[in-house]
């Protein structure tokens, strides 16, 4: 007889389970158990344990309203529709809904909703609240105080944030929260012992995975936001760090006390401004030591919620690194802009972990002074970065992380073996030059290596060889500039313990890809963006890749592809093409490939998508094959924007931004926020279009899914955001006062959300920008099917006007101000002044009504005009009603005054950067008319053509 036992118990160990288990009978009767327990190793099982989801917002708030009413439900309109929002901030975790339904059954008058509604989370774990016991109790649980260290540092990152797990990893080294000798004295590798504890927290359920590797090893995590608020208090009780808002600074921690409230020696900022370290730059003009800051071991600094990039002086910077001569740590996540890091950061001998972001080139001789370093994280605009001969001198350096082309120097011939350079295990990513025999030599222990720029050299003999000294590299990455077919390496042959292997843009020929098959090691090969060219790839029998799981082809020119045996990739778990519109059809030897798990087809013709649902029917024995095929792409490859979902959702979001500027436009600082929101993600899109109808540019599918999320995410704030404006266009505020804050509130919360991720795409695009630096955009297919041409001569003549009526305001009324302000309006004046110049000139062009993205530049630039004008004849207004501004410094305690002054200084900077960022494209677009134009006849005269 068959039965089911339901039980439930807290299981903590799989000991528990193993002792519980010896009672049930083995008679293959078929009874069933099911085991529940937060704790993901707890049973021994052939099958996969069901991992619960989130709840949808609908499923959320029908769980909140039980726990929180019971029978019968919330009739009061007011309550359900904070509740909703409550609900919808609970993220969908059931625990979480559960325990704010509990607070709020307790509590049934709007104040306390209101209040809740604010942040649920901070709310449940306060001191009393069932849920903090529970967590605290989880918490309380972990064997040792290095893992309860580990788990409590997520609190050090701002809520939501997604850590890439070797960022993860080695700041936990950097922190000593990992153990490097075990309990017998022997010595422990940091990394592995590192991922043991992170797996040991994602299985207590304590830290949600995000991505995984092919290999099933964790790419990127992050805190559940249920446990980001007891992180934060829990590591601030036990002085393990302190998170600083926005609005506090340093002195306001500063009490009578010897600093009681500094005495962690860690300090975070999640939203870093200007005012966090006033009270530093006192003490450094006086030539003292802040009292606290010799306490200061790790220094991580977030961007504030109302600027992405921000604006660092090389002297503000130089301040901090004054402060905290004792830092171990130093993790910058915004950009500073100055070529020259400040000599002081050459002075922090103790750090071990340093992440910057700026637009510096060189990395000088002093370098070497920060003998402890162990990581190094850059991220800069620069297309080479050069380091001094110093490094080799730096004996604990091991991760060496770079967005650019590093230039390394030869390493001195008088060097040991006990110099530096022996323990560096990642070099992502270096120049070709600097791939030569010296240096490979001088670094044996290389387990990543990414090389980019000009490969022609380095991928020839003797060079390719240098590949034997690397005995343990088991990852490489090389990425072309799509130029000129390159050679194929053969030296990588002598790299037998290469696992994983990445080519982009190398224009390298199929015939080629049998080499690989020799790698008896490989599991990952990504050929992405012309990394292979030809129209036809036959794969002979006696070519096996053994061990290969994943395999991703993106964007080549394959039409015919032939696996002449059924056993050609036994491993195979994963097969990706992306952009393989040529391809004919998908070999059918992968019906038989019974590994095979996912398939997944973007941009691909309608014959290699029959081709894969005739492989998948074939996949019969194999109930774990999955084939990915967007919607989209049953009806044949993608090829224009304009008949897309995200193209309609663009042209949805712009709607009701310019709708809700129809209506009043709302709180006005929200407002432009918005705006520029819709202006970069107009931008995007026409960058993605002029992506797709380019032959050699490489297009990321993740990133097209990614951007389409985001799209709607901001269709949807934009309807919100309007319906709130003409909802309370004709209320009278005084009534509707607090509603209405709350509203403002959450919006501006959910626009800076979405500006956030607009300004990732943007940086990843200039990524991948850099990643093919020499394409030729005189080769870039511009027709895009614009629906309606724009009268340029009409529309530059309307910004021509704008700016010239500006320069006259300008003219007539900058005497009365203050010098302060007369060069920062003179400034802005002519820098928009210069900007038309280009503009002008750009769309003259005949292309100009084929390039989307200059009309989203003009349509960008002309709305900056406006608000420039609208400032400065505030501005001009405001003086004259305070009196003659030679007296500004009086005056500017005057808010309205001030926040008009503020206002210009933003615009300038918005000029500056829309100068900056698209001085490319306008000098493109000309370059390409004048090509064209040299090719055309020269126009008649008299009859004639000359």
């Amino acid at each position: 007889m068959k039965s089911t036992l339901l039980y439930w118990m807290m299981y903590k160990k799989k000991e528990d389970w193993d002792s519980f288990k010896v009672a049930f009978p083995a008679n293959l009767k078929g009874s069933r158990v099911l085991v529940t327990s937060p704790y993901g190793n707890v049973v021994d099982s052939n099958w996969k344990s069901h991992n619960l989801g989130k709840l949808s917002n609908e499923e959320g708030w029908s769980l909140l309203e039980d726990s929180a009413f019971g029978t019968p439900k919330c009739n009061e309109k007011s309550l359900k529709n904070l509740g909703k929002e409550i609900a919808n901030k609970c993220n969908g975790l059931p625990l979480a809904l559960v325990a704010v339904g509990g607070l709020l059954r307790q509590h049934r008058n709007i104040a306390d909703w209101q209040r809740v509604a604010e942040n649920p989370f901070l709310e449940i774990n306060r001191e009393g609240q069932i849920y903090r016991y529970r967590v605290k109790k989880t918490y309380n649980d972990l064997p040792d105080e290095k893992l309860k260290n580990c788990f409590l540092y997520f609190g050090c990152f701002p809520m939501g944030h997604e850590i890439a797990v070797c960022k993860l990893i080695h700041l936990w080294i950097a922190e000593e929260f990992i153990p490097k000798i075990d309990e017998q004295g022997y010595a422990l590798d940091a990394e592995v012992e590192a991922q043991k504890y992170l797996n040991d927290l994602v299985d207590r359920n304590l830290v949600m995975v995000v991505e995984r590797r092919i290999n099933g090893q964790i790419k990127t995590c992050c805190l559940p936001d249920t446990l980001h608020e007891f992180c934060k208090s829990e590591g601030a009780r036990i002085n393990l760090f302190h998170v600083m808002d926005e609005t506090q600074r340093l002195d306001e921690n500063i009490s009578s006390t010897p600093h009681e409230n500094i005495s962690s020696r860690r300090l975070c900022f999640h939203s870093y401004t200007n005012n966090n370290f006033d009270v530093l730059k006192s003490y450094n003009q006086k030539g003292s030591l802040c009292p606290f800051g010799k306490h200061i071991r790790s220094l991580l600094l977030f961007p504030s919620q109302n600027s992405e990039t921000f604006y660092f002086t090389k002297e503000e910077l130089a301040t901090i690194l004054n402060t905290f001569p004792l830092l171990r740590v130093l993790n910058i996540e915004f950009f500073i802009k100055f070529k020259l890091l400040p000599n002081e950061l050459y002075n922090l001998h103790l750090l071990r972990y340093l992440a910057i972001k700026s637009n510096f080139d060189s990395l000088p001789k002093l370098f070497k002074n920060l003998r402890a370093l162990e990581t190094l994280v850059i991220e800069t605009t620069s297309w080479t970065l050069q380091i001094d001969e110093g490094i080799w001198s730096m004996k604990k350096l091991k991760h060496v992380h770079t967005n650019t082309s590093l230039q390394l120097p030869v390493p001195p011939k008088r060097s040991t073996t006990n110099s530096g350079g022996n323990d560096i295990r990642t070099l992502s990513t270096i120049s070709p030059t600097s791939c030569i025999k010296e240096i490979f030599q001088k670094t044996p222990n290389l387990k990543k290596l990414g090389v980019r720029g000009d490969l022609s050299g380095f991928l020839k003999e003797p060079s390719c060889s240098s590949f034997g000294s690397l005995e343990s590299l088991e990852n490489l990455k090389l990425y072309g500039q799509y130029d000129k077919v390159l050679t194929f390496p053969s030296g990588i042959l002598d790299a037998r313990r290469l696992k994983k292997l990445s080519f982009f843009g190398t224009l390298f020929e199929w015939k080629d890809m049998e080499v690989l098959g020799s790698l008896e090691k490989l599991e990952v090969l990504k050929l992405d963006d012309y990394a292979f060219k030809g129209e036809n790839w036959e794969l002979s029998n006696h070519v096996v890749f053994k061990h290969l799981q994943y395999l991703r082809i993106g964007k080549t020119n394959l039409r015919i592809w032939k696996l002449a045996t059924k056993n050609s990739f036994p491993a195979l778990r994963s097969l990706i093409l992306r952009n393989c519109s040529s391809l004919q059809k998908i070999p059918e030897a992968f019906a038989y490939v019974h590994t095979l798990e996912v398939m997944e087809l973007f941009h691909m013709s309608e014959s290699a998508v029959q081709s894969a649902k005739e492989v998948k029917e074939k996949q019969l024995n194999n109930c774990g094959f999955q084939l990915l095929i967007p919607p989209k792409m049953e009806k044949g490859p993608l090829t224009a924007y304009t008949d897309t979902l995200i193209e309609q959702a663009v042209n949805s979001m712009v709607r009701y931004v310019e709708w809700a500027s129809l209506w009043g436009g709302g709180p006005p600082s929200l407002y432009l926020k918005l705006k520029d929101v819709s202006f970069n993600i107009q931008m995007i899109n026409a960058r993605l279009q002029e992506t797709y109808t380019n032959p050699i540019a490489s297009v990321d599918v993740w990133m097209v899914k990614t951007f389409q999320t985001i799209v709607n995410e901001a269709k949807g704030v934009a309807h919100k955001y309007w319906h709130m404006v003409v909802y309370y266009e004709d209320k009278t505020l005084t009534k509707f006062l607090e509603p209405y804050r709350r509203k403002v509130k959450s919006f501006a919360s959910k626009i800076h959300s979405v500006r956030s991720k607009v300004t990732m795409m943007i940086c990843q695009q200039h990524e991948i920008d850099r990643h093919s630096p020499t394409i030729n955009r005189n080769n870039v297919l511009l027709t895009l099917q614009i629906e309606r041409p724009i009268d340029f001569d009409k529309v530059i003549k309307k910004v021509e006007h704008a700016v010239n009526k500006l320069e006259d305001m300008v003219g007539d009324n900058v005497h009365l101000v203050s010098d302060i302000m007369k060069s920062e309006i003179e400034e802005m004046t002519s820098q928009i002044k210069t900007f038309t110049g280009s503009l002008l000139v750009a769309c003259k062009s005949p292309l100009a009504n084929e390039h989307r993205v200059l009309r989203v530049i003009v349509k960008k630039f002309e709305t900056h005009v406006q608000e420039a004008r609208d400032a400065v004849r505030n501005y001009f207004a405001q003086e004259k009603k305070h009196g003659l501004a030679k007296s500004f410094d009086k005056i500017r305690v005057c808010g309205k005054l001030n926040n008009v002054a503020s206002e210009i200084q933003s615009i300038n900077n918005e000029v500056k950067t829309l100068s900056e960022d698209h001085k490319e494209d306008l000098r493109h677009l000309q370059e390409d008319y004048n090509k064209r134009s040299s090719d055309l006849p020269l126009p008649k005269k008299d009859g004639v053509t000359h």
